[in-house]
């Protein structure tokens, strides 16, 4: 109707008399403009529409790569581009990629290549959108030879705001078209690019869920203990983790440290292990000049250097007792003697100490002296095996992956299903410590930062195929350790008894001797009047092992 209307205006211009043509060419001129203001502004509604429809569909989308791929979307349908990219800021200055995908929804190959890295620099480190109408032709920028190679005409690069800091981009370019990304495309894209940074943190926030202490963690018991720890954390009161070597009782205790009022003083940790007796006592009290051989100064302790923080004791079932004696007098006093001088020296210092082995047995073995322990553990705590929480390995890989790949400088890192499944079945006898050494031995040979296997030294497969496999070899491990540091242990009985041990938790689990025989896989080598009396061999061969042992 608008062009008929004008094909008319234009006919009875060419048909009036001369003294009609100028305001007919007048009438004509202002409906044109009337009928293009009009289009512009229903072009303008309809992009209004499409972002409040991604605007709705960012908002309910969970997980950081979905709504990634909403955003990008959107972003290409209102802003007509033929490429879209997102990508996050991180620490350490550098980016990576979320999303590259063009009009046709699908993934742009190597992406990293296809963007000007000096065009996404400048707008995170401003915080300042960058829109270039001839990106070819722009002078006296920086980023002139990078989209001159990309043979780039419309680029606009915008920034993701999350509480006043860029979190991130959305990057959008075009090799077609000049002057693409005008005043009416920006407008609407700004209007719900708040929305879209929201969203993306939001989802950030979600791909790492973290437990008190601001800890990845699933597994019921180990929640309950950080919580308790968070709540400690305030007070001063001295703390002992217990748990296998691996388990991050360092980490833990630093976390302690830094959710508590010191956490802007010193976090002192000393390995109690790695010293030599002669040298704890000065390494933890302080030397005068010429208290022993050597010492041409004095030196302060770690007491002295943890003075208004926190000071770690790791491995203490290591420390001498003439020295725990003096670490007690410390606790007590809140003051320490330095070797060779008579004078005490106030500290305030908060003590939290960490054992790999049981500290009741530790006790019962003259390695660690009851007093101390009592002193120290007003909070214990016991760390589970990472084989005790398998439920929590999903969480720390993503949490390990990302440092892995902050540290390295590495693109994204994402494990496949069978990769992650790899990780589940593994029984993991150094704890988080290997889970960390294996993902980051795969980061660095995977390939465009996908894990599709994670390489794990000295597990044999057929073990990691099953479950029970896994935990057979973890007990028997376990079981050669202790017998490694406990001439007592070394009894072929016991091995004997091990056979016992499967076979009674069995009947208990499952209710009776025919459930356990079926369950054990018994049924096909044993005739069934033997059932009784194969179970009945092994409970008596465990019940004297259990007699000898009280």
């Amino acid at each position: 109707m608008q062009s008929s209307f004008l094909d008319a205006v234009a006919a009875l211009a060419r048909s009036a008399p001369p003294a009609l043509a100028t305001p007919l060419a007048n009438l004509r001129r202002l409906a044109g403009k009337e009928i293009e203001e009009k289009r512009q502004l229903e072009e303008q509604l309809g992009r209004y529409q499409l972002v409040l429809g991604r605007a709705l569909e960012v908002t309910v989308t969970r997980g950081l790569g979905p709504v990634a791929d909403k955003v990008i979307d959107g972003m290409l349908e209102v802003a007509g581009a033929n490429r879209g990219f997102v990508g996050l800021a991180e620490e350490s200055g550098r980016w990576s990629l979320l999303v590259a995908r063009n009009m046709e929804h699908a993934d742009v190959p190597d992406p990293e290549s296809k963007l000007s890295t000096s065009i996404i620099a400048e707008v995170l480190r401003t915080g300042q959108p960058l829109v270039t109408e001839n990106a070819r032709q722009e002078e006296g920028l920086e980023q002139a030879q990078s989209v001159f190679r990309l043979r780039l005409r419309s680029v606009a690069c915008l920034p993701l705001v999350h509480n006043e800091r860029s979190i991130g981009f959305v990057y959008l370019d075009d090799a077609r078209s000049e002057g693409l990304f005008d005043e009416a495309a920006l407008t609407a894209v700004r209007a719900w690019l708040p929305l879209a940074a929201e969203a993306v943190a939001r989802a950030q926030k979600e791909s790492l869920p973290t437990g008190p202490l601001g800890l990845p963690t699933r597994s019921t018991t180990l929640l309950a203990d950080l919580e308790r720890l968070e709540r400690v954390a305030r007070f001063d009161a001295s703390i002992l983790l217990t748990g296998e070597t691996g388990t991050g009782k360092s980490m833990l205790a630093r976390k302690v440290h830094e959710a508590g009022p010191r956490s802007q003083k010193p976090f002192v940790h000393v390995n109690c292990g790695a010293l030599p007796e002669a040298l704890l006592e000065g390494e933890l009290f302080g030397a005068e000049a010429g208290a022993y051989t050597g010492s041409k100064g004095a030196r302060e302790g770690r007491f002295e250097a943890a003075h208004g923080g926190s000071l770690f004791l790791d491995e203490l079932d290591t420390m001498p007792l003439g020295c725990q004696v003096k670490l007690l007098v410390a606790l007590q006093e809140r003051q320490v003697t330095r070797l060779g001088s008579n004078r005490p020296i106030v500290v305030d210092v908060r003590v939290m100490a960490a054992m790999s082995t049981d500290p009741r047995q530790a006790i019962a073995e003259g390695k660690l002296r009851e007093d101390l322990y009592y002193r120290l553990a007003v909070i214990e705590v016991r760390l589970p095996a990472l084989r005790e929480r398998a439920e929590d390995i999903p969480l720390l890989a993503r949490s390990l992956l990302q440092n892995t790949q902050q540290r390295y400088g590495l693109p994204p890192l994402r494990l496949t299903a069978s990769a992650l499944d790899q990780l589940c079945r593994h029984a993991w006898p150094g704890n988080v410590r290997e889970l960390q050494n294996a993902l980051d031995r795969a980061a660095l040979f995977s390939e465009n930062g996908e894990i599709r296997e994670v390489p794990l030294p000295g597990a044999a497969p057929a073990v990691q195929a099953t479950t029970l496999l896994g935990a057979l070899q973890a007990a028997a491990r376990r079981y050669v350790e202790e017998l490694s540091k406990n001439p007592k242990l070394r009894r072929l009985e016991l091995l004997d008894g091990f056979r016992g041990m499967v076979v009674a938790e069995a009947v208990r689990r499952l209710g009776g001797r025919d459930e356990a025989m079926a369950a054990l896989g018994e049924g096909e080598m044993v005739e069934n009047r033997n059932h009784h009396r194969v179970i009945r061999r092994e409970l008596d061969r465990l019940a004297a092992l259990e007699a000898a042992a009280g």
